[in-house]
């Protein structure tokens, strides 16, 4: 009997075969202990199902069933519950995990746990319905199957059968030559974790749906042929790549288009006889209607697209029923375009100002396309009058829209006899008046019943309630339109109630009763040169104030604000868990204060939070409310119920049971250990909390490894919900592996000596020879130009990028620079033992080595080079540090910074941000060398003037706050950074002619400051504050400092800024005009871009300022002004800075680069006392400045600031 039951059991569950992958006997009567938990040894198919493998649609989203396998578990579920009902559990194991997410251990232990069938409980009513459910909501199988039996004691023996789904590990496209992966991606509907079961039919529609989305972006990109095969490739148990081939097809290209222009109509008699015609169509005017520019390929949408943008312009026209034909012509690759006006309406717009008189004397026709794009003929295509008049009220809209408030338009239409000929339907013609543009000056709020000087709310906010706004300078607007004042009216009333003063009204209305007219909705008075214009309506109202003899206007709104509503009581019901002294202090109104539906609905909505974010999932609370003046008994509350001056609130409060988070899983990390998203997650037994949540999301975000993350819960929707909520995360993996290459040009630093500032050879000389003849050809004679053009140093830069280093979310990142330049011309330069080195006032140098008279090409060809090697940990040890290590860094730079330097060195960086400010602490072990970049003619062993390779060791900690409201265009905020670096080196002693270079100590304070702020609608005041100081122990007071550690100032740069000067030209001062100088026994002369001419360019002090204001110039364009002036001063000694402080002023032109990135041109001019840049000697022999720096123009990306 029992032999015969298994066999009917197993028959019963044949089907389930296919769902299950296999065919469980009953549980054997000795089960294993629970505590084995031991996994099943089924096997689970490693092979795709035998559906079709050439796909075409897709899968049931995570934790979809399939309907067969859901029925089955339903069966399952109830056969179970009825063996087992009642009895103790003995243990719970699941089976089928081979090849499934259960198969790792961990997640064993989860699935044990979500399904809270504890051994030596008895089996409740619905629990196994429950298990099921949440097993089946997780999403990591295709079906669910439970079976339960008593073993010899009486306890149950509880099995899950599992089945997992099969999932989308990568997606690849194959095929695909004319469109980018990008824009295929972007169609993608199925992504990566996707489950996606090939069996069934959800499965097969998901992938037609994803073909169809392919193909339709291919035909309109013109492959109307183009066909798309999706495949799936198995990639491991349970998983596979989902391959998408595309054979793109023939492409439709357009060569040509051609345009078959039909005439109108013939004209008929009456026609002739009154002049009316169609207005004149030409091919040129019709071809750029249909937008053709750009066009290359052809689509049926586009084709559609052509004929819809002809087909406005002519009803446009006048043109009411036109007919437009597009024919593509494969022979030819062209388009045929078939157009045929038919019959046409004339309009005409004729526009004069008021103060020319005559019924009809002064207007002329119009021919701005804006005005009569303004017409609503384009949409409609018809002409009757009901569409003229709706004509002539746009055209009254546009024309107020340009700040004509005082137009009037009259309409003259004139429809045309038909008959059997003829072109014209009707003659509509508008005839405007202007009058004059009425700009707001000023806008006015008077409260009428405000209590002594103070207004309940000052003319400062309720300004910016409305859209209104009174003109200035820098505004495209200040133009009054009475439909936007009325709309503003509305705001201003919805504002004074939210703010709880709810018998807000205006005090200029109509009469109670009085039905509002022409006549009475507008009045115009004039007293003592003030015309006063008032608007009345029921509700609302309000006057506008113009001077005799201005065209300007002030508008001014009176109201009454009336008594406020005041919270009188407050009363708390239902708090249990939550101590009713904690819900009131919790509660953000007290008794006494104003009260509104808006500020109730703030509160509930923050109480609410606050439950929720302690665990109180379920939590409800409902707002009773009753009021006095005038009088409503307590009821749930309404927006009606505060319309009183005294409210009584009563929160009553329906906690429900406090529920903790549980068990996670993790869903789509091919490529990422699940710790490196579960150590994100709050940990089992922690309250719930929805900021919690959201925190986690954030985190799992910022790790830059996935495009998409997403939370699921298990056991929320459950009644009561469970007390342990699962959490469920959904990831999809970006491409993390990837390699960077970049190819280009830039300028060398412009702080180095005279010859780098040459381009590269024989450019400079066909510029300066091709203006030379340009001025000759226009003027009769030609000037050498004497162009200045830096130099240009090419780079090539490679970097191997894996965000997602070991699986553990850990970035490695390996990069490599080079950058080479044209040798610089040694004309002129004598080295000694040459004749010329004879000669007065020569510049007489060193031979570059035995070998080598001047420095070898390739000395001078490479010029940049650096290599490292990066490590960056978000989440150093699993906690809020990140940690980024630089090992090793190779720098040989010789181009891009202000000193020649070599080093070889290393980085360890530990950070961490709390909220906006981001702390940091470096150490940073280096081993350099560095010269000055104007003696650019010594090899480093071969001259003492250069430091050798030597130690230098840097402790910084930092400092970084930042709450402006854009990092890229900033309006309001503060900035702040400040470093404090110990600096471990070696320093120059030039008194000491035995050891020169010797080991010292120095502590480098810098900070930067920005402010932004704001002024009006338009402006914003943008300041800046730059200082810093280093402080030298020991040797390192008196002795010169590496230069990579010493302060610069000049030009463009954030920290360096001071425009109107060269990148970090600016020297310092012995008195306002005698430069310092090193006592060196060479000729001073030269460029002092570098320091050939023993000037000194860098110091122990600086301190620099900077302040702007920023305004819009074309709105509409986003291009911005900037006027700006800028300050400071370098010194060894802070008590020097005073006597070398230096001016800039000037101005930007900053274009915002899609609204967002500042594109920035400055031109800047020194003020007061000049910057010399080169110092020689005059007619007279006498050494001094013979060329003082102008102006500085500069080009670049972002704010200076």
């Amino acid at each position: 009997m029992t032999e015969h039951r298994r066999l009917v059991g197993c028959v019963a569950l044949a089907v389930a075969v296919l769902v299950a992958g296999r065919c469980a006997w009953a549980l054997p009567a000795d089960p294993a202990p629970p505590a084995e938990l031991a996994l099943s040894p089924a096997p689970t198919p490693t092979t795709l199902p035998s559906a079709p493998t050439r796909l075409q649609a897709g899968a049931a989203g995570a934790g979809g069933l399939d309907a067969l396998g859901t029925l089955l578990g339903f069966g399952d579920v109830a056969r179970a519950d009825a063996a087992c009902l009642g009895k103790p559990i003995a243990f719970v194991r699941f089976e089928g995990c081979p090849g499934t997410a259960c198969e790792d251990p961990k997640v064993y232990t989860e699935l044990a746990s979500v399904v809270d069938l504890r051994p030596g409980r008895r089996l409740g009513t619905g629990e196994l319905r429950l298990a099921w459910e949440r097993l089946s909501r997780i999403g990591f199988f295709k079906s669910v199957q439970i079976r339960c039996g008593a073993d010899a004691q009486g306890q149950a023996q509880v099995a899950f059968s599992v089945l997992g789904h099969w999932r989308v590990r990568r997606i690849r496209f194959a095929g695909n030559a004319a469109l980018f992966l990008d824009e295929l991606r972007s169609k993608l509907l199925i992504q990566p974790g996707d489950a996606l079961d090939l069996d069934t039919v959800g499965g097969q529609e998901r992938l037609q749906a994803q073909r169809e989305a392919i193909e339709a972006l291919y035909q309109r990109n013109g492959f109307d042929s183009a066909k798309i095969r999706v495949r799936a490739e198995p990639a491991g148990k349970g998983e596979f790549i989902l391959w998408i081939d595309i054979a793109e097809g023939d492409r439709q290209r357009i060569t040509e288009a051609r345009f078959d222009l039909q005439p109108p109509p013939r004209r008929s008699e009456f026609e002739a006889h009154h002049g009316l015609t169609c207005p004149e169509l030409t091919e040129r005017a019709v071809r750029n209607a249909a937008a053709l520019t750009g066009l290359d390929v052809f689509s049926q949408r586009e084709a559609n697209r052509i004929r819809a943008r002809i087909r406005t312009y002519l009803r446009r026209q006048g043109y009411g029923s036109p007919r437009v034909e597009v024919h593509h012509e494969t022979s030819d690759k062209s388009i045929r375009i078939d157009v045929s006006p038919g019959k046409c309406a004339i309009v005409r717009i004729l526009v004069r100002d008021d103060s020319e008189g005559g019924a009809r004397a002064g207007y002329q026709l119009q021919d701005d396309r804006a005005l009569y794009d303004s017409l609503p003929f384009g949409d409609s295509g018809l002409y009757d009058f009901a569409e003229a008049e709706r004509g002539r009220q746009d055209l009254l809209l546009a024309l107020e829209n340009r700040g004509y408030l005082f137009a009037d338009v009259r309409l003259d239409y004139r429809p045309v006899p038909a008959g059997d000929s003829g072109q014209v339907t009707s003659a509509i013609t508008y005839w405007a008046a202007t009058g004059y543009v009425s700009q707001v000056r000023g806008i006015f709020f008077h409260a009428v019943d405000k209590k002594g000087d103070t207004a309940a709310m000052p003319d400062s906010e309720l300004r910016k309630v409305i859209s209104t706004r009174a003109y200035d300078f820098f505004d495209a607007g200040g133009y009054l339109q009475v439909d936007q004042v009325l709309a503003d009216l509305d705001l201003l009333r919805n504002y004074f109630v939210a703010q709880g003063f709810w018998e807000f009204n205006y005090a200029l209305t109509l009469p109670a009763g009085v039905t509002p007219t022409a006549a009475n909705r507008r009045a115009v008075t004039t007293e003592g040169g003030m015309m006063t214009i008032r608007y009345r309506f029921a509700d609302k109202g309000f006057w506008l104030r113009k001077p005799s003899d201005e065209n300007f206007i002030y508008l001014d709104i009176s109201y009454r604000q009336g008594e406020p509503s005041r919270l009188r009581s407050l009363r708390v019901v239902g708090a249990q868990a939550v101590p009713e002294s904690e819900v009131r202090a919790l509660w953000p109104i007290d008794p006494g204060q104003i009260v509104s539906w808006e500020k109730l609905e703030r509160a509930l909505s923050e109480l609410e939070s606050s439950y929720r974010n302690n665990g109180f999932f379920r939590s409800q609370v409902k707002l009773w409310c009753a009021s006095a003046g005038p009088d409503r008994p307590m009821a749930e509350c309404a927006r009606e119920t505060l319309l009183a001056r005294h409210v009584d609130v009563e929160l009553r409060i329906s906690e429900g049971e406090r529920v903790d988070f549980g068990e996670s899983f993790v869903i789509g990390n091919f490529n990422t250990d699940a710790e490196v998203i579960t150590r994100d997650l709050p940990r089992a037994g922690v309250p719930y909390s929805a900021a919690l949540e959201f925190e986690s999301q954030r985190r799992l975000r910022n790790l830059g490894l996935f495009s998409q993350v997403t939370f699921a819960r298990v056991g929320d929707d459950e009644k009561p919900p469970r007390r342990r909520l699962a959490t469920v995360v959904r990831v999809v993996e970006e491409q993390v592996k990837y390699w960077e290459a970049l190819i280009g040009f830039q300028t060398i630093n412009t702080a180095r000596n005279a010859y780098e500032r040459e381009s590269i050879a024989g450019f400079k000389e066909v510029l300066d020879h091709a203006t030379t003849a340009t001025d000759r050809s226009s003027m009769g004679y030609g000037r050498a130009q004497h162009l200045t053009l830096p130099n240009l140093l090419a780079t090539a830069e490679g970097a191997y990028v894996d965000k997602n280093f070991a699986r553990s979310g850990k970035l490695l990142r390996i990069a490599a620079k080079l950058g080479l330049t044209v040798p610089p011309s040694y004309d002129g330069v004598c080295v000694e033992g040459d004749p010329c080195a004879q000669k007065k006032d020569a510049i007489v140098l060193a031979p570059y080595s035995d070998t080598h008279k001047y420095p070898p090409w390739w000395s001078d060809t490479l010029r940049y080079a650096a290599a490292s090697i990066t490590y960056q940990d978000p989440r150093f040890f699993g906690s809020d540090f990140g940690l980024r290590w630089v090992v090793p860094s190779l720098v040989h730079d010789y181009a891009l910074s202000v000193v020649d330097t070599d080093k070889v060195g290393s980085l360890v960086e530990l950070s961490r941000r709390f909220g906006r400010l981001l702390t940091a602490v470096s150490f940073d072990y280096g081993l350099v060398r560095l010269r000055a970049a104007g003696d650019r003619d010594r090899d480093f062993e071969n001259s003492s003037e250069w430091m050798g390779l030597r130690q230098q060791v840097m402790i910084t900690p930092s400092l970084s706050y930042d709450n402006t409201d854009s990092p890229l265009n900033p309006r309001q905020g503060l900035s702040l950074q400040l470093s404090l670096p110990y600096i471990n080196g070696y320093v120059k002693d030039s008194t000491d002619t035995v050891e020169p270079y010797k080991l010292a100590n120095m502590v480098k304070w810098e900070g930067t400051g920005r402010i932004f702020l704001p002024v009006g609608d338009s402006l914003v005041l943008a300041m800046m504050v730059h200082g810093g100081l280093i402080y030298g122990f020991g040797e390192a007071k008196t002795a010169q400092l590496p230069q990579n550690v010493t302060f610069r100032l000049g030009g463009q740069y954030p920290q360096t800024l001071l425009r109107g000067y060269a990148d970090f030209g600016i020297r310092q001062y012995a008195d306002e005009k005698t430069v310092v100088r090193d006592e060196k026994d060479k000729v001073i002369v030269g460029s002092t871009y570098a320091e050939t001419d023993h000037t000194v360019g860098y110091g122990k002090v600086v301190a620099n300022s900077s302040v702007e204001v920023r305004f819009p110039v074309l709105r509409d364009l986003k291009v911005n002004g900037t006027v700006f002036w800028d300050f400071g001063a370098l010194a060894d000694d802070a008590m020097a800075l005073a006597q070398g402080v230096r001016h800039g002023v000037g101005g930007s032109l900053v274009w915002l680069v899609a609204g967002q990135i500042p594109l920035r041109a400055d031109l800047a001019f020194p003020v007061g006392a000049l910057r010399c840049i080169e110092i020689g000697r005059d007619q007279k022999g006498v050494l001094g400045c013979v060329d003082e720096e102008r102006f500085q123009f500069n080009a670049a990306l972002m704010y200076s600031f």
